[in-house]
């Protein structure tokens, strides 16, 4: 795989763990490192459950239903979080504010995350070998199954994906 293909494949998978779950993050009101720690699991979360409510209404699960279901998703996020906003506003105003972080703490989150990404990232190439190798581990042949079945029919049901891991009749 080239340099500039590994990039790109990184690239894409960042967005797509990081962007949909950010933009309903930042919209519910998350910022700065509480923002890039949900982002990843909205993601995982939004991901997970527009599938199923996609299914229902007979909607396929493509990128531009993902979108739209982020776009709303994002909209109800903002809503929820300008009335807890609102109403936690009341006792806050009482409450004293912590104050921002110094540069140290920053620079610290910021190694912990880089050493946590370096570490991860070794250990899954040394286990696949390389970036665009399947692994050979877990479910890994499911996974790969399932994505081709999700892409091929758009069907993100919850039974769905059975049909790629029944056997028999």
């Amino acid at each position: 795989m080239s340099p500039i293909a590994t990039a790109a494949t990184l690239a894409i998978y960042l967005a797509v763990l990081f962007l949909p779950g950010g933009v309903a993050g930042y919209a519910a009101g998350l910022r700065g490192w509480l923002l890039a720690g949900a982002a990843p699991l909205l993601s995982y979360a939004m991901a997970g459950l527009t599938g199923p409510w996609l299914a229902a209404i007979g909607v396929s699960f493509t990128l531009t239903s993902f979108a739209l279901a982020t776009a709303v998703l994002a909209g109800v996020a903002f809503g929820l979080g300008l009335l807890h906003r609102r109403r936690s506003g009341r006792r806050q105003a009482a409450a004293e504010q912590p104050g921002p972080w110094r540069t140290t703490a920053h620079i610290a989150v910021i190694g912990c995350v880089l050493a946590a990404a370096a570490i991860g990232l070794y250990t899954v190439l040394h286990g696949m070998g390389r970036l665009d190798a399947i692994p050979q581990d877990w479910d890994a042949a499911f996974h790969a199954n399932g994505i081709r079945y999700l892409t091929e029919t758009g069907d993100g049901s919850l039974t769905g994906m059975s049909g790629v891991n029944k056997y028999g009749d």
